[in-house]
């Protein structure tokens, strides 16, 4: 945690080995929200967070969130709310291309750590999104392992309890698997002769 005297992220000096993956607004009455490659989210209170100025080196996140092991598991994704109203969602994407929709409301607790949703044995979390109750995002740009690399309209997606598999949007070879969702405006629309 830096205070907002500057904001240079080039500044930053960093331990061996580290790197600025993300940086993100946030207040001291927020929780900040990590979400894994493995389908957990782990919450930590900001103001837990050891404030530091800008150009210190900071406080390994393992220090303040004991349960997170980053040799076992990767951040995907990480969020900063100041409450978990229910008209807010979570969307998640895997990497065998399952995609869900749980409400922000289901992940408030009093844990550190909480699975966010289920995933088979193969399977992990590649992309997570927040959005708001009006807000639906129409389709989404995915990128694969062996190379594939197309867009899909998303299907009209419930709000479902956090503890259950995805939704199977599409199916991939065995050994292929998808490593980057991106959401789109617009479809790109490609025919083959």
């Amino acid at each position: 945690a830096y205070n907002r005297a500057n904001s240079d992220a080039e500044a930053i000096e960093y331990r061996e080995g580290d790197e600025l993956r993300f940086l993100i607004e946030s207040n001291t009455t927020h929780n900040l929200l990590l979400f894994t490659n493995k389908g957990n989210m782990y919450q930590a209170k900001v103001t837990n967070i050891v404030e530091g100025k800008w150009k210190e080196k900071g406080e390994r996140i393992e220090e303040f969130i004991k349960s997170l092991n980053l040799e076992e598991e990767k951040i995907v994704e990480v969020f900063s709310v100041d409450n978990f109203m229910p008209n807010r969602y979570l969307q998640f994407v895997t990497s065998k291309g399952g995609i869900k929709k749980s409400s922000l409301d289901n992940f408030q607790t009093n844990y550190s750590k909480l699975q966010a949703l289920k995933l088979k044995a193969d399977d992990e979390l590649v992309n997570v999104i927040m959005l708001n109750e009006e807000e639906e995002k129409e389709f989404i740009k995915i990128k694969t392992k062996l190379g594939l690399s197309f867009d899909l309209e998303l299907p009209k997606l419930e709000n479902q309890p956090r503890n259950i598999l995805p939704l199977s949007l599409f199916n991939l070879a065995e050994k292929d698997e998808v490593i980057e969702a991106e959401y789109t405006e617009k479809l790109e629309y490609i025919e083959f002769n």
